[in-house]
């Protein structure tokens, strides 16, 4: 029985990963807009208020941690509701699609832009890897139809959001809900979605993947 079960889940996730080609209007049409709007955005802080290299750091960071937690909230609740995280494997849309590439180009533009203008805040660890690493597994995401999965996993941009506006503007800095926050999405709510996605292999490890990096950042935000 156990058997025949799990390779139930195995065929729903071959059947996901190859139940529709790949919506490329979408993806141009998210690239594009993408990279308008989080240049413009960048261009707006740096050329106004910004007078250190740690605030520009942060300026696409705040922007793209906005975006991809506040989508996030409609596929959390769906999740928690159901209880079931096979609903994600059939909830992916246009806007799913649409937000991972936006999440996409800004992990690109962060790097780039970066280099430009704030090279010494992007670490070899938390910047270059930690960029190209999540490149590389959105191609994948997008590549196997897993965009509903990815934008759930987005609440955990909570944290950084609340770290991006406190460090362009200390008098707005609350380490107490950044690490309240950081607790809740990266720590609980990534076990919790790890545990979920256990029937499903490839997912189950992809997930575990990241989870280690939040809890070595954790400890080093306690020392």
């Amino acid at each position: 029985m156990e058997h025949y079960y799990y390779q139930h889940q195995h065929q729903l996730l071959i059947k996901t990963s190859q139940q529709q080609p790949l919506n490329y209007p979408v993806i141009a049409a998210s690239v594009v807009s993408s990279c308008v709007l989080l240049i413009a955005w960048y261009g707006v802080w740096h050329y106004s208020i910004l007078t250190t290299a740690r605030q520009r750091a942060y300026v696409l960071s705040l922007l793209s941690s906005f975006v991809t937690a506040m989508s996030s909230i409609p596929l959390v609740v769906k999740m928690v509701y159901s209880r079931d995280f096979e609903v994600l494997l059939k909830a992916e849309s246009a806007w799913t699609l649409a937000i991972t590439t936006f999440f996409l180009v800004f992990l690109i533009l962060d790097l780039s832009v970066g280099a430009v203008f704030y090279r010494s805040q992007i670490g070899l660890l938390t910047g270059w890897t930690h960029h190209l690493i999540y490149i590389v597994t959105l191609f994948w995401v997008i590549q196997k139809h897993y965009t509903a999965i990815f934008v759930t996993m987005c609440i955990l941009e909570v944290p950084t959001f609340f770290l991006a506006i406190g460090s362009i503007e200390p008098r707005w800095r609350h380490d107490y809900l950044f690490a309240s926050t950081f607790v809740a999405t990266r720590i609980i709510f990534h076990a919790l979605m790890i545990c979920s996605a256990f029937r499903f292999s490839v997912i189950w490890k992809t997930l575990s993947l990241f989870f280690p990096l939040h809890c070595y950042w954790f400890y080093g935000k306690r020392k």
